[in-house]
């Protein structure tokens, strides 16, 4: 915390203000002139905040040239006098957070009483910044039909942002969003600066309400040096302040499956899940007001909001589940020969396994399946999952002036979220609870209309726990329960649950994600300075963050079971024999805690070269301190991998890498004005990303606080099975599995170029075309250093390093390359009507994903042969929102006036290509239990058809084939090489607006998510030689949801 005091005292004596993360830029600019073009010197300029009376002033440059720095968002009256000359007036200047909103002003020879107005329009082109950026406005916030009302989602609107492929559900819950050439681990997510990210892996619960948000800022490339700490796209979302008029809403959304269409994969005589929501709240800002004591007007504001969320929902899913034959060792409904690896591999008689072979253990399993409800042996199952959200979440805000020099405001946010993520199996549900706390605190201090000074500082908190069946309902012993020998981790180390039992292409049991609890801390503070000399505003500026995650959690804590159809060629007859792959051993939580500093220190000159150019020109200096264990429990291999270290744990403060002093980042960018309607922009910039948290907090993992052993059988012959999962030698004489850190672990960076076009077509309305590439390295991956070259014998038996068993190492060494290319239309409110979209094709590619998000390549020992498309590469996508009110209808008749008049329609639309997906194998062809997706051979070019009409056997499973059983090597196959189904959605709704007095109303409100009920399938399951290659058996969106609303505003 002494960076973080530093920081308050240093602003404090400089009578500042700062900033976090998202630092703030936004300014008023321009050229004053006069009416031959002549510069005009030393006018007076002032800008002053219409809901507020915030006032700015300065004067003009020997350029003629004004510049105001760190203006509030919202709109502005500017005024500009000179002697001589009459008195200039724009009204209606609209101000974007961290915009540089430039107005030419030409002033006519007369006296400073007359006046000159006109109504200003704040331009649909960036004309000053060079940056790749969207903002999405307050009547897109407020107007826009936002599943869920979550105002993060817009940035989806925006080009280059897609959605994060982390389940929203998942462990810890929330969601997360991918910008152009990053990797979703790499974004930030901040509510007025202040980080709202769960460090772990940089994914948020937070979904602040609707009525609380001012605006959306959308940074996807080539901003400048004031940015740093993620290398990705910054979503930052500004809250709303008071302003000296009193507004108000009550709101209440109603939604009910009776209003639904039917789920594309529900079973024609199936009824449809329930689904009962309601999402309710207020908000609440102006002037402090206390008649006879307190006038805040001008000076005091406020602004107060509450949301609850209440859901009972159900999403449909066709699963596979073994059948009642299965289960009693008949697999005659399938036509894979089930072979009997003890007699020669022959067939089973009839495909029909004697009882008397099958395992106890899992005949006792059986207890908690459920039963197919269609026949057959895939597609058996159609079910719906529950999907439960109870939420409370508040955002206030107090904002104070002292005058015209000094702003002050304090933003509090808390939510906290009970969810339910269902299962097709019951048992691998989970619950959870999430609470997350967020403040922020600024000062900004004009000490003189040339000097500006910024401080932020702020802090965010989140605690989880995510709980199974097991837990929830009091079975403290249903794993002990199954008599597997060392596997009762839910008695030993009271976890309660069962194993895990993966089972390739069946629905199986998993609860290793649960029974996790986890706290997370960030501090941040920052403060930047801004001075104007003549052409030159020179910033410069310090952020300190620190991040600390505690963690109770083991990957499959119960232990693990894998079982493949290496040994009877089928999966789910390797399961009823007991036949193992390979297995994990249970091992007890542990709670760790670690930490680390991610500072930053920038400088950088915008530099009005002339009246068209507009240069900005930075330097950043990124230290991210090296990442330490807070209470000792933690340890890691040293640099030969000879011995854990430190060799007496516990030892608070231990260091786990070097550190990295050289991630210097340039950043320049210029805007070229070629004419009044025309920019040329170009950018180029090195961005640094450190690793998450989690590439640390699971070092609490290893010996001697968790010891864990992998076991792998032999591919000719079982040797490990459920009766006897660990064979003759045992846990006690075989080395453990260990997670460590290459001490050389670089920061990831990213070389990031941009050029664009902007043209104003006319009155509020803006084209732009732009390109953005970029080309990143030190990506991390899990490295399973320890993998033995292909070839026959247990895997144990032939690891390079005999002192240990699996080594994950996490390693910075991939890459990835983008390319994008955008063409985007901006059209602000005018007439009625708001419009922004834009069409990007792009093309990602790269090695894998994180290191904690199962980023592994095939070969660990040679990555570059998994260098292909990106999870998210989409190729083609169009994207936008459009709000319109219609005409008023125009009568003297008031009953057809009420009638007609005052109605709104809104939408949004994404159109795109298909997600790439991986063509698998579940057998370990190699024999090298390498921990990445093994793959088949390729025997001719693939192909794939999987959509509407093609939802079976839509992947040409002939292009594929094993290699032979004697035959130890990789599969050939190409990554990620053939691409999903598509998807259209239109979310559309209609607004009547009822007057009730001059300033209160009342707003019906009907939306349409998947309005045209259009189905968007998901991919298809893509591991060869199962029974559900290629199939499809999900939606990635949903069936048509209706949402009734009614808003009383004032």
């Amino acid at each position: 915390m002494n960076r973080l005091f530093f920081a308050a005292a240093l602003s404090l004596l400089l009578g500042s203000s700062a900033n976090a993360q998202i630092a703030t830029t936004t300014a008023l600019v321009g050229t004053v002139t006069d009416a031959s073009g002549k510069v005009v010197p030393g006018a007076t300029v002032t800008a002053v905040n219409t809901g507020t009376r915030d006032t700015y002033k300065t004067t003009t440059n020997e350029q003629g040239y004004y510049n105001i720095q760190f203006v509030r968002v919202g709109t502005y009256d500017l005024t500009v006098t000179q002697p001589g000359f009459q008195t200039y007036k724009a009204t209606g200047i609209q101000v974007d957070i961290n915009q540089v909103v430039r107005n030419e002003v030409v002033l006519k020879v007369g006296e400073l009483a007359e006046t000159v107005t006109v109504e200003a329009t704040t331009p649909a082109i960036k004309t000053d910044d060079a940056s790749v950026s969207e903002i999405v406005g307050i009547r897109d916030v407020a107007d826009l039909p936002l599943n869920g009302r979550d105002p993060l989602r817009l940035a989806l609107s925006t080009p280059g942002v897609i959605p994060g492929l982390k389940a929203t559900t998942g462990v810890p819950p929330g969601q997360d969003f991918i910008g152009a050439g990053a990797r979703e681990i790499q974004n930030s997510l901040s509510l007025d600066g202040i980080s709202i990210l769960n460090n772990l892996i940089s994914t948020t619960p937070v979904r602040p309400s609707i009525d609380s948000i001012q605006e959306v800022e959308v940074q996807t490339g080539t901003y400048s040096a004031q940015y740093g700490a993620y290398m990705g796209v910054h979503i930052n979302l500004v809250t709303k302040s008071g302003t000296n008029m009193l507004h108000g809403n009550l709101v209440e959304f109603l939604r009910n499956d009776k209003l639904d269409a039917r789920p594309f994969f529900l079973s024609p005589t199936a009824k449809k899940a329930p689904l009962r929501q309601n999402q309710f709240g207020f908000g609440l800002d102006g002037p402090i007001f206390i008649p006879r004591l307190y006038d805040g007007r001008n000076k005091t504001f406020f602004m107060a909001s509450y949301e609850g969320l209440r859901q009972i929902r159900q999403t449909a899913q066709l699963a596979t589940l073994i059948t009642p034959k299965m289960w009693a060792g008949d697999f005659s409904e399938t036509t894979t020969p089930v072979k009997d690896p003890f007699n020669g591999n022959q067939q089973f008689p009839g495909n029909i396994i004697p009882s008397a072979r099958l395992s106890p253990a899992a005949q006792k399993l059986r207890q908690h399946y459920p039963t197919p409800t269609l026949p057959g042996d895939k597609n058996n199952f159609p079910t719906s999952l529950p999907n439960n959200n109870d939420t409370d979440q508040t955002v206030d805000r107090i904002d104070q002036n002292l005058g015209d020099r000094i702003r002050l405001y304090f933003r509090y946010q808390r939510q906290s979220m009970n969810l339910l993520a269902g299962s097709a199996n019951p048992t691998s549900a989970s619950t959870g609870t999430v609470t997350s706390n967020n403040f922020s605190v600024g000062y900004t201090h004009t000490l003189k209309s040339t000097l500006v000074n910024e401080f932020r500082i702020g802090r965010q908190y989140f605690n989880t726990a995510t709980l199974n069946y097991f837990y929830v309902n009091g079975l403290k012993d249903a794993g002990a329960q199954l008599g597997i020998p060392g596997f009762d981790g839910d008695v030993r180390f009271d976890n309660p649950g069962i194993p895990d039992f993966n089972i390739p292409g069946f629905t199986g049991f998993g609860n290793g994600g649960t029974n996790w609890f986890q706290d997370d801390l960030t501090w941040q503070a920052s403060d930047q300075i801004s001075w104007t000399k003549g052409a030159h505003t020179i910033m410069a500026g310090a952020e300190f963050r620190k991040l600390q995650t505690g963690r109770a959690a083991v990957n499959s804590p119960r232990g693990v079971f894998n079982f493949t159809g290496q040994y009877t060629g089928y999966a789910p007859a390797d399961f009823m024999l007991g036949l193992i792959q390979n297995d994990t051993t249970p091992g007890p939580e542990v709670r760790g805690l670690v930490a680390e500093w991610r500072d930053g220190f920038f400088v950088l000159d915008k530099w009005q070269v002339s009246r068209k150019l507009t240069m900005n020109i930075g330097l950043r200096y990124e230290l991210p301190t090296v990442p330490y264990t807070v209470n000792g429990y933690a340890t890691l291999l040293n640099p030969e991998q000879t011995a854990l270290i430190p060799p007496n744990p516990p030892v608070p403060g231990f260091k786990f890498i070097n550190p990295n002093h050289k991630d210097w980042a340039p950043r320049i960018g210029l805007a070229y004005r070629l004419s009044e309607k025309t920019v040329l922009r170009v950018g180029y910039g090195i961005y640094y990303n450190p690793n998450q948290t989690n590439s640390f907090t699971f070092l609490n993992t290893n010996p001697p606080f968790s010891p864990v052993i992998t076991f792998t059988s032999s591919p000719t012959a079982p040797t490990y099975t459920l009766a006897n999962p660990t064979g003759s030698s045992g846990p006690s004489t075989t080395p453990p599995n260990v997670i460590t850190d290459n001490p050389d672990l670089p920061t990831a960076y990213m070389n990031q170029w941009s050029f664009g076009i902007d043209r104003e077509l006319w009155r509020g309305s803006g084209l732009e075309l732009q390109y953005l590439g970029s080309h990143s390295m030190h990506l991390d991956r899990s490295y399973f250093n320890n993998t033995p070259p292909p070839g026959p014998g247990l895997v144990n038996s032939r690891r390079p390093n005999r002192l240990f068993n699996v080594i994950r190492t996490i390693q910075n060494d991939e890459i990835a390359n983008y390319e994008g290319l955008s063409v985007v239309v901006r059209q602000r409110m005018s007439r009625g009507l708001l419009f922004r979209g834009s069409y990007t094709w792009s093309h990602t590619q790269d090695v894998t994903t994180d290191s904690n998000g199962g980023g592994a390549p095939m070969n660990p020992y040679d990555w570059r042969a998994d260098y292909a498309n990106a999870n998210w590469d989409i190729r083609h996508r169009l994207t936008g929102g459009v709000v319109y009110e219609i005409p008023i209808f125009h009568t003297t008749n008031a009953f057809l006036r009420g009638a007609f008049g005052a109605w709104q329609m809104n939408a949004l639309f994404i159109a795109q290509t298909g997600l790439p997906f991986n063509v698998t194998s579940s057998i370990d062809t190699a024999n090298t239990s390498a921990g990445g997706p093994a793959r088949p051979n390729l025997v001719h070019a693939p192909s794939s058809n999987c959509g509407n009409g093609h939802l079976a056997n839509c992947i040409d499973a002939t292009a594929y084939a094993l290699p032979p059983k004697d035959v130890y090597v990789y599969g050939n196959a190409g990554r990620n090489v053939l691409h999903g189904p598509g998807l259209f959605n239109i979310d559309y709704s209609l607004f009547k607006n009822f007057p009730i007095k001059e300033r209160l109303k009342l707003q019906f409100r009907a939306e349409f998510f998947n309005f045209l009920n259009h189905p968007n399938f998901s991919n298809p399951a893509s591991t060869f030689g199962t029974g559900s290659f290629g199939s499809v058996t999900s939606t990635s969106t949903e069936n048509r949801d209706i949402q009734f609303g009614l808003k009383l505003l004032f």
